[in-house]
């Protein structure tokens, strides 16, 4: 019942024992209060910025693409991204979600605000954006005229996000598959991927002073369905495999003297090549 003095943020306290120990409580729980808010700031979600093509674009938004025969109003299948912000809303976001469909005035279909993948472009498509100027809203076609806005929103958003991913390439190797399949020669543009993959991660990095920067492989488009069943011979898969694998080594290479960190997309079509049926998680997959 004798009256105690503690200390407590440098001031002395006079109180009985039972008021001591509710003091202390009521500091401590005050302390592992403020201790929690700083660590969910620091958890906050991380803001992902991603520039790519169909396999980045909300599948939602590319109906019938994703849709059963049965409804083909009805996405059923989300990619990447989408799987993401689902499934990890407390540590991923690319923004908020539009579900409207041309909702932004820009390239962007609708969906996620930080969500630049844009279906059917290659590499030298998203060049054209990073090198478009204002007069290029008056050309008269669409995809034009929207570019240079896709270029100054996506500047724009470069302020707001903690990285960015870089996601394309296979538009570009399906162009020439053909070629890399059959001709004697490996296709120049596997090489001009690269070169390209390399302009579009420059042009982020000027104007995203330290972001990370995520440089996706590209997925060796002869384990789809689709083509596989079109290209059958197995040498020459084979050797379409191996200019491909270059292609990706040359990618990597690339993609480390510029300090970015490297996505192994390519090894998922390699699991599809080589693991019949392909596991994941295990569930099988098959075509």
């Amino acid at each position: 019942s004798a009256m105690s003095e503690i200390p407590l943020d440098g001031h002395l306290l006079q109180v009985q024992p039972v008021t001591m120990i509710r003091t202390l409580r009521w500091w401590i729980i005050c302390h592992w209060l403020a201790a929690l808010g700083t660590q969910s700031l620091l958890a906050a979600p991380l803001k992902v910025l991603a520039i790519g093509d169909s396999l980045t674009e909300e599948y939602a938004f590319e109906l019938p693409f994703s849709a059963p025969d049965s409804d083909p109003l009805d996405a059923n299948t989300q990619n990447w991204l989408e799987i993401l912000s689902s499934h990890r809303a407390t540590t991923f976001t690319a923004g908020l979600y539009d579900s409207s469909l041309l909702s932004y005035a820009d390239l962007r279909n609708g969906g996620y605000q930080y969500n630049y993948g844009v279906p059917g472009f290659r590499t030298w498509d998203w060049i054209d954006v990073c090198k478009s100027t204002d007069f290029d809203v008056f050309s008269g076609d669409l995809i034009t005229s929207l570019r240079y806005p896709t270029r100054q929103v996506l500047i724009d958003h470069l302020d707001n996000v903690n990285a960015v991913v870089i996601f394309l390439g296979g538009n570009d190797v399906e162009s020439v598959y053909g070629a890399t399949f059959n001709d004697a020669q490996t296709p120049t543009l596997l090489a001009k991927t690269v070169t390209n993959l390399a302009y579009i991660h420059d042009f982020v990095r000027d104007h995203a002073g330290n972001l990370p920067i995520i440089i996706a492989t590209v997925p060796d488009v002869g384990a789809t369905e689709k083509i596989a069943s079109t290209y059958t011979d197995p040498a020459k898969r084979a050797i379409a495999r191996a200019r491909i694998a270059t292609m990706n080594a040359s990618i990597i290479t690339m993609a480390n003297s510029r300090g970015a960190t490297v996505a192994r997309i390519d090894t998922v079509t390699d699991r599809i090549f080589d693991q019949v049926p392909m596991s994941l998680n295990g569930t099988d997959f098959i075509y």
